[in-house]
C-alpha cells in the first residue's frame, strides 16, 4: 500500500536528521585530525567517511544451484498429513520444489555474515539485505545460481495497489442479498457452510479479530488453525496493522443471529499478514510466496487472496500492463505454483476500472487462478472493477460477486457496507468452501471449472464480468457426489485432464454396444460416439472443445450407467 504523503515527509525528515547528526560527529573526529595530522589523512578520512555513508544495504533475492542432499528428508518431514493427502487426492506427485532449502547453504550464508530473510522452497532462493562487500563475497560461493537486485529505495506517490475498498458506515442491510445473489443460502440452509475445508487468508493485518463476538466462534471452535505475520516476524497476525484482512474475514467467517453469516462460517482457516501497509513493492510479492508455501505445507484447500500488486510502487520498478501475461510477476508464479500443488486460488481482480491503468492487477492475470470482479447488489458491473483481457489475450475476470456495498464487520462490530472486489472475493472463496464441503471428491481445477460454468454468462463471457455470476447450488446439483465415482471393476480414464485425446480402458470385455457421452456442466449433449462390444480401449477427439469441465458418462445399449467421471478439457 502507498505510503500517504505525510507519512514520507515524516520519514524522509527522521532520515535527514539521522544523517545530519551522522555528519557534524564524523566532521568534529575530522577537525581533530586537521590539529594532528597532516593533510592527506584528513582527505582520507573524508573518503572514508562518504564511503561509509553510501555502503548502503540493498533487498536481493539469491538463488540456490541445487536441493543438496534431499536422501536425508521424509515427506512428513515437510509437508503435514493434510498437505499430503491433498495430493494424493489429486494425483500430485511431491517432488524437488516440495523439498526445503538446503539448511547447509543457509549456513554458509549465516557463518558469511548475512542476514536472511525470507526462504522460499519453490523458487529455492532466500532474501537478503546485502552491502557492496556482502554481495562480492557470496557471488563466489559454489552453491549460489544468480543474485537478483529488488532494487534502492525510490521514494514517489502512486495509487494504492492492495485492491482496497472504501465504506459506507451509513449503510445498514443483511447479508442475505450477497449470498443469494451466489445462491449460497440454500446450500448454507442444507448445512454446507465449509466445515472441515480450510481456507488460507492473506492480507495486512487482521486487527483485533481474537476479541471480536461476530466472530467468538471462530475461535472457540479452534477454527484458525494458523497465522503468522510475515511482514513483522516479531508480531502475531491480530495486532492493530491495518483493517482490512478483518473486514475480509468478516465476510468468510463472522455470524450475528438473524442479520449476517459469512460465506463459509464454519471453515477452518491460516491467516498470513504478507502486506506492508509503510511501502509497496516486489518485497510484498515474496512475503505472499512464503505465505502460500507455509500454506500448502499446513494442508490448505483454498487462498483467498484479496491483494494485488502493479503500479505506485514505492520503492524498485513498478508493473506495467505488459508484465500482466500469467508467468512474470514473482505472486503470480507464487499463485500458479500453489495451484499446482491441488490448491485452489481465488484473488481479487483489482479496483482499477475507473483508473487509467483499468486492467486486471498482479496475481489476478494467472491462469490458474479463479479471479473475482464486482457487481453491484443488483448484479449489474461496478465501474471500479478491473477488467481484461490480460497481455497475452485471455479474458479475465472468471467470475463476478457483490463488490459494491458488501456488506460486512467492522472493526467495532458494527454492520456496514464497502466497495472493492476485495470483498467480493472472499464471498466466492466461501462459496467455494461450501461446494468443495458438499462433494469432497472434487479435485481443485475440476472445481475451478465447476464454478466458471455454472456463472451467468458461461455461454457468452467478457472482460467486465467474466463467466459472470456464479451459482453454487447448480454446482452442487449438476456434479455432487457420486459422479467421480468409478463404478466397481470396469473403466479407467486417462489423461485427465486433456488437450486432444483421452482414453477408456476397460478392465474386461463388455457383453454389449457401449456409447458414450459428454456433457457440459448445463446438461447439454457435447458429444456422443458408440464402439463395438469387444473393445477394450476406445479413444475419443476432444481438440476441439473448449477449455471446460464436462460430465462423461458411459452406457450399455439397454441405457444402462456402467460409468460416469469429470473431465477437464485444457487447450
Amino acid at each position: 500500500m502507498a505510503i500517504p504523503v505525510t507519512k514520507k515527509i515524516f520519514c524522509m525528515s527522521v532520515c535527514l536528521n539521522i544523517y545530519a547528526n551522522k555528519m557534524l560527529s564524523l566532521f568534529k573526529s575530522s577537525l581533530l585530525c586537521i590539529m594532528f595530522h597532516k593533510k592527506f589523512i584528513l582527505l582520507l578520512l573524508c573518503a572514508m567517511v562518504m564511503q561509509h555513508l553510501f555502503a548502503q544495504h540493498g533487498h536481493y533475492i539469491i538463488y540456490f544451484k541445487d536441493k543438496g542432499n534431499c536422501n536425508t528428508y521424509q515427506a512428513t518431514d515437510f509437508l503435514s498429513k493434510k498437505a499430503i493427502s491433498r495430493r494424493v487426492k489429486q494425483n500430485i506427485a511431491i517432488n524437488l520444489n516440495d523439498y526445503p532449502v538446503y539448511k547447509d547453504y543457509l549456513k554458509k550464508l549465516r557463518q558469511a555474515g548475512i542476514q536472511i530473510g525470507l526462504s522460499s522452497k519453490w523458487l529455492n532462493a532466500v532474501s537478503a539485505s546485502l552491502n557492496e562487500e556482502q554481495l562480492k563475497k557470496i557471488r563466489s560461493f559454489y552453491f549460489i545460481k544468480k543474485i537478483e537486485a529488488l532494487h534502492e529505495l525510490e521514494v514517489k506517490s502512486g495509487i494504492t495497489s492492495i485492491a482496497d475498498s472504501t465504506i459506507d458506515t451509513n449503510y445498514r442491510f443483511k447479508s442475505d442479498n450477497q449470498l443469494h445473489m451466489l445462491a449460497l443460502d440454500t446450500l448454507h440452509a442444507h448445512g454446507f457452510t465449509g466445515k472441515g475445508m480450510t481456507i488460507a487468508v492473506f492480507d495486512n493485518g487482521f486487527n483485533n479479530i481474537d476479541t471480536m463476538t461476530c466472530l467468538k466462534h471462530v475461535f472457540t471452535n479452534k477454527q484458525i488453525l494458523a497465522s503468522r505475520n510475515f511482514v513483522h516476524d516479531s508480531l502475531n497476525a491480530f495486532v492493530p496493522d491495518g483493517d482490512h484482512g478483518q473486514r475480509v474475514i468478516s465476510i468468510l467467517a463472522a455470524r450475528v443471529p438473524g442479520f449476517y453469516s459469512g460465506s463459509a462460517p464454519d471453515a477452518n482457516f491460516i491467516l498470513g499478514v504478507t502486506e506492508d501497509n509503510s511501502k509497496e513493492g516486489e518485497l510484498e510479492e515474496y512475503n505472499w510466496l512464503a505465505a502460500a508455501e507455509w500454506a500448502d505445507s499446513i494442508g490448505t484447500d483454498i487462498i483467498s487472496s484479496s491483494l494485488g500488486y502493479f503500479d505506485g510502487f514505492t520503492y524498485g520498478t513498478s508493473h506495467t500492463y505488459a508484465d500482466m501475461n500469467g508467468h512474470t510477476t514473482v505472486i503470480t508464479k507464487a499463485a500458479n505454483m500453489a495451484a499446482s500443488k491441488g490448491i485452489l486460488v481465488i484473488t481479487a481482480a483489482g479496483n482499477e476500472g475507473g483508473h487509467p491503468w483499468q486492467y486486471i492487477i498482479a496475481p489476478g492475470d494467472a491462469d490458474s487462478n479463479l479471479t473475482v470482479g464486482a457487481v453491484d447488489s443488483a448484479g449489474n458491473y461496478a465501474v471500479f472493477s478491473s477488467t481484461g483481457p490480460t497481455a497475452d489475450g485471455r479474458i479475465k475476470p472468471e467470475v463476478a460477486a457483490q463488490g459494491q456495498k458488501t456488506v460486512h464487520i467492522s472493526s467495532e462490530g458494527k454492520i456496514i457496507a464497502g466497495n472493492g472486489t476485495s470483498f467480493a472475493t472472499p464471498l466466492i472463496s466461501g462459496m467455494a468452501a461450501c461446494i468443495w464441503q458438499s462433494d469432497t471428491l472434487f479435485k481443485s481445477m475440476e472445481l475451478f471449472y465447476a464454478i466458471k460454468e455454472s456463472a451467468s454468462m458461461a455461454a457468452n463471457p467478457n472482460n467486465y464480468y467474466g463467466w459472470g455470476i456464479p451459482n453454487a447450488t447448480k454446482v452442487h446439483r449438476n456434479t455432487t457426489k457420486g459422479i467421480n465415482e468409478l463404478m466397481p471393476g470396469s473403466f479407467h480414464i486417462y489423461p485427465n485432464p486433456a488437450k486432444d485425446l483421452i482414453y477408456i480402458e476397460s478392465f474386461k470385455p463388455l457383453n454389449k454396444n457401449t456409447t458414450i457421452y459428454m456433457y457440459d456442466l448445463h446438461g447439454k449433449e457435447i458429444l456422443h460416439t458408440k464402439y463395438e462390444k469387444m473393445n477394450q480401449v476406445f479413444s475419443i477427439d476432444i481438440s476441439a472443445l473448449l477449455p471446460a469441465l464436462y460430465v462423461l458418462m458411459i452406457k450399455d445399449e439397454d441405457g444402462q450407467l456402467l460409468y460416469r467421471d469429470k473431465i477437464i478439457s485444457l487447450k
